[in-house]
């Protein structure tokens, strides 16, 4: 699953979307919007109700192929609702602000977290991780009943405590399954959870690459070595090959620099403390879109298309490679990847990149899988980013998807202006308070903390004179 988290407050704002590019959920505030790519109504979307400001969204699967959605936030509680089951309405005669929760497609809602839930991911069935605005990070294993419901594992307490930051996290991103290199795809021994990396990084400039689900083991911290940035987006470089030495990740910084991490997926490498399995395959920054007024970097998503050439082994040739979209920029770049010759290893092409003009600066971009990507724009359209090759080079250009057609005309049609003034970095990027200044109860809305009432829900508290700032 792909996601991207924005907002804090008013114009709060997720979208995430299923790796094969079948379903997109966009959420501003408590409602959820889904698009699912069936061929079924081309203008009907699914209208759920979060029931809490979310933070946080992840597709979630049934064993019997029901298409279901994890959600967190302010409410500090986890629910999952089956969207297959939910009603479908025609996006023309949709008015937002009026869903409530419907208790026929709850299957799942835990108990409230001591804090706001602020990034949410699935992995492994059911398990389902997330964070909360201290930056701690938590396991949450359910399991599937007889039947269509959800549960807590009989062996699990509610929250399993993973790891903690010291700082709001800006990113949370899971890879795909490491594989055991030499020893099969079933490892030395038995493990009811395959090992993947777990990224974490904070507004601190932390970005902490952990070893799940032996958390405890941290495989490195990129970039321990000033001068550092917020990372903003991270993104898998996905590969067909089963026992790869190597796994990429391209990850995005509030700068504008986008990086290309190589990780050595040896036995002997990953988790071991005494070596650094990642290491830098280049670095990427278009100064044209920062003249142009482009910011930090709002998404990364790895696309791949075809390239016609067949090799001696019978497989496909693919031209890859990463599309970034940068906060206030009109375009999205599409930078090349090149193999080196050397086993695997990916680098960053030294050819310019591809510019994809938009009608509005973006908001989020989700990948759709293979060779495109959505992007919402500050307009409230939902357009998509394709990839084509045709005489022996890649292009890209914007589409619009009929599936997607409904979710964009609801959007720009009612949250238009929303968009427009949502800032995609407000969750993690605001002043900070003395704790000892903070007063209890409901008072005048103004930018800093916030403290929780008895109902869970949270308000803003006044900052006094001591307030500082933190980037």
């Amino acid at each position: 699953m792909i996601s991207c988290v924005a907002g804090r407050g008013a114009g709060s704002l997720s979208v995430c979307s299923l790796c094969d590019g079948s379903a997109v959920a966009l959420c501003v505030e408590t409602e959820i919007l889904v698009a699912i790519r069936d061929g079924a109504e081309e203008e009907a979307v699914v209208v759920l109700c979060g029931g809490q400001i979310v933070r946080g969204m992840s597709f979630l699967r049934a064993p019997d192929e029901r298409l279901c959605l994890v959600s967190g936030g302010d409410g500090k509680f986890i629910a999952v609702q089956d969207v297959s089951s939910a009603r479908r309405a025609n996006a023309h005669s949709l008015q937002l602000g009026n869903a409530t929760v419907d208790n026929a497609t709850l299957l799942f809602r835990s108990r409230p977290h001591t804090k706001r839930i602020t990034h949410v991911a699935v992995c492994d069935g059911a398990t389902v991780l997330f964070a909360d605005k201290f930056g701690e990070v938590f396991r949450l294993q359910l399991v599937w009943k007889t039947g269509t419901g959800l549960a807590l594992a009989s062996d699990e307490v509610v929250h399993v405590f993973l790891l903690q930051h010291f700082s709001v996290l800006t990113t949370f991103f899971v890879s795909s399954a490491i594989p055991w290199i030499g020893c099969g795809n079933k490892g030395p021994t038995p493990d009811p959870f395959p090992r993947r990396r777990l990224f974490t990084c904070d507004r601190d400039c932390h970005a902490r690459v952990s070893l799940y689900p032996e958390t405890f083991r941290i495989e490195q911290y990129l970039w321990t070595g000033a001068p550092q940035s917020v990372v903003t987006a991270i993104a898998e470089i996905q590969c067909q090959v089963e026992e790869r030495r190597y796994s990429h990740f391209a990850v995005g910084n509030r700068n504008g620099w986008v990086h290309l991490w190589t990780a050595d997926n040896a036995t002997g490498a990953v988790g071991d403390a005494s070596t650094t399995p990642f290491v830098p395959s280049g670095s990427f920054i278009e100064e044209d879109a920062r003249t142009s007024g482009a910011g930090a970097v709002l998404s990364v998503v790895h696309a791949s298309v075809h390239a016609g050439e067949v090799h001696g082994r019978g497989e496909v040739a693919l031209s890859q490679g990463i599309l970034v979209a940068y906060e206030g920029a009109r375009d999205v770049l599409f930078v090349l990847l090149e193999e080196d010759g050397t086993g695997g290893k990916l680098s960053l092409s030294g050819c310019c990149a591809l510019r994809v003009g938009l009608e509005s600066p973006p908001l989020a971009m989700v990948g759709l899988g293979g060779d495109r990507a959505m992007v919402l724009q500050r307009s409230g359209r939902v357009q998509v980013v394709r990839l084509a090759y045709a005489e022996s080079c890649v292009s890209a250009r914007v589409c619009e998807e009929s599936w997607l057609r409904g979710l964009s005309n609801l959007t720009q049609r009612q949250l238009g202006a929303l968009l427009g003034s949502t800032d995609p970095f407000s969750q993690w990027n605001y002043d900070t308070v003395d704790p000892r200044t903070r007063r209890r109860g409901r008072s005048d809305f103004s930018e800093g903390g916030d403290v929780d009432t008895e109902d869970g829900d949270a308000v803003d508290c006044p900052v006094d004179a001591m307030k500082k700032t933190r980037t």
